[in-house]
């Protein structure tokens, strides 16, 4: 297994610390950690290998030795993160409602994670079970559409909240990126 931790992610963080101050971005290190755990946790218990852990400026990816494993198995993996950060983030709120914070980015990263978006644990879910009924070229295509059709709606969804509630540059950030991403695989 590798590890590394890029410097753009380092300053990133240290970016975040000082415009919120160090207690949100440690709360937001916490529920990245506590999602990837819930991956970890789920390979462990089908033994699954984890072949790299890294972090970059898009935040943490694992990647897993899927090669032995079943389609099941596979979507267990890909789904453990986000159901780990919803369980982490009613935990959270209902022991103490100073959590709020953790409680509201971790269960927000877990919903997003969830779209089915390439890259994002919703889209590599969603290829998972199209391949096991589809043929590879079929799966691809339709996991791809999807992928477009879900990053275009989750940048409508952004623009609107851009106009109506609050300008917020780190979800229009999130929505360009998961556009370029669906347009550029």
């Amino acid at each position: 297994m590798s590890f590394r931790i890029g410097m753009p992610f380092i300053c990133l963080f240290f970016a975040l610390s000082l415009f919120d101050g160090v207690k949100y971005p440690f709360m937001l290190v916490l529920a990245v950690l506590l999602h990837e755990a819930g991956h970890i946790l789920a390979a462990r218990l089908v033994k699954a290998p984890l072949t790299s852990l890294k972090c970059g400026i898009q935040g943490f990816s694992l990647s897993f030795d899927f090669s032995a494993l079943s389609y099941g198995r596979e979507f267990f993996i890909l789904i453990a993160g986000s159901v780990s950060g919803l369980i982490c983030a009613a935990a959270a709120y209902g022991f103490n409602r100073n959590f709020v914070y953790f409680s509201v980015v971790s269960a927000v990263m877990a919903i997003v994670n969830l779209l089915p978006i390439r890259g994002l644990d919703g889209g590599e879910a969603l290829a998972c079970i199209l391949d096991y009924f589809l043929l590879p070229e079929q799966s691809y295509r339709i996991a791809k559409a999807v992928s477009w059709i879900a990053s275009l709606a989750f940048w409508m969804c952004v623009v609107w909240i851009q106009l109506r509630v609050h300008a917020n540059l780190s979800l229009l950030a999130a929505a360009l990126y998961f556009i370029w991403r669906s347009a550029r695989d």
